[in-house]
């Protein structure tokens, strides 16, 4: 299932493999992933795995992060 929320400023969706360089250039910086599990991704492959985490957990539970 797709859930897409958009407003006149923000659009939600599911992750997609799409994603990847635009997610890493979020979850490489320290000042992002303090808020997060307190750990900058330091490669394209950590965040691909990261990326690909989120998809499974859509797919198996109908939600994710």
């Amino acid at each position: 299932m797709t859930t897409h929320i958009e407003t006149d400023r923000l659009r939600l969706r599911n992750w997609t493999d799409n994603d990847l360089e635009a997610a890493y250039e979020i979850y490489r910086d320290p000042r992002v992933a303090r808020f997060l599990d307190g750990r900058p991704d330091h490669s394209l492959e950590a965040t691909r795995r990261r990326i690909r985490r989120r998809i499974d957990h859509q797919q198996q539970h109908g939600y994710t992060l």
